[in-house]
């Protein structure tokens, strides 16, 4: 695609060194060639732009020095706008609008984003927090490119981060932990965040017939673990999170048992932005340098 007009290109170069010879050098073309391309814009505008003379050459007229100046804008603006495409091309600018679960922003973005904007300091990031259903809505609705959010991924594609699990999580003063917490065995102990609520009452309707409404919900992974640690209630939360967050909290499993995948999420990795593909590549390159794998 051609975007800057030719002649005006070959008016500019004229311009600047007030002959056609040393344009056609310049530009690697005829002398015809260039006569041809000032006589044609002169044509089109309907007004002279040089005038001849011997001694000094190629002189721009008043209108000359006009449309000189406004050729030369017009070029600057060319050369900017394929230099942004050039960018959003291979991904310099441009905005990477990603969504997480707020267990994942704790335990994985900080990292992630750190390389990512030591890599690509140029790129906006714009923040989508969210349950799982409401990042799958948020993908479903163009709000967001990629999700960092857990299984099931039915609806769009997905990259597979680790495996996890839930765990029920005790406080200091446990003296001894048991083999295991049935689920549904007084809930009003339990506590946990609410992107894992929806798991948990699935998995409560499914087996037991009832819902978690006694759970105590927070947002922040970080809140529930200073909950825990104050003795308040048993928190059940990812084992991948906890571990990310403080490793010294003693935790078993719980019953029946609550695995899932944690991935990146998109509708089409095909079809991702630059920004957003690069943060799938920095995500991969993260979690192998931290995992060894």
């Amino acid at each position: 695609m051609v975007m800057f007009d030719r002649r005006l290109e070959i008016f500019l170069n004229v311009a600047d060194r007030r002959s056609i010879k040393q344009t056609a050098e310049e530009m690697f073309i005829s002398q015809p060639a260039v006569s041809k391309a000032v006589r044609s814009l002169e044509e089109e505008l309907d007004v002279i732009l040089f005038t001849r003379d011997r001694t000094h050459g190629l002189t721009l007229t008043e209108a000359g020095k006009e449309i000189y100046r406004c050729a030369r804008i017009m070029s600057e603006c060319d050369s900017r706008i394929r230099e942004t495409a050039q960018s959003f091309r291979i991904g310099e600018t441009g905005t990477l609008r990603l969504g997480s679960l707020p267990i994942l922003s704790t335990a994985l973005l900080p990292a992630v984003l750190s390389e990512y904007r030591r890599r690509f300091p140029n790129i906006v990031i714009e923040m989508h927090e969210d349950t799982p259903r409401g990042l799958r809505d948020a993908l479903l609705n163009h709000v967001i490119e990629v999700a960092l959010t857990c299984s099931p991924f039915d609806d769009f594609e997905h990259r597979t981060i680790n495996n996890d699990r839930l765990v029920a999580v005790f406080g200091p003063d446990t003296e001894q932990l048991p083999d295991h917490i049935v689920l549904s065995d007084h809930p009003e102990r339990f506590m946990t965040v609410n992107a894992a609520i929806e798991t948990i009452e699935d998995i409560l309707r499914h087996s037991f017939g009832h819902t978690s409404g006694d759970l105590i919900r927070f947002d922040s992974p970080e809140t529930l673990v200073r909950m825990v640690g104050s003795n308040i209630g048993i928190g059940l939360m990812s084992e991948f999170t906890l571990r990310s967050i403080d490793a010294s909290f003693r935790y078993c499993p719980i019953r029946p048992e609550i695995q899932f995948e944690l991935g990146l999420g998109a509708l089409s990795f095909d079809s991702l932005s630059p920004a957003a593909s690069l943060f799938a590549d920095v995500l991969a390159d993260v979690m192998r340098r931290d995992t060894g794998c």
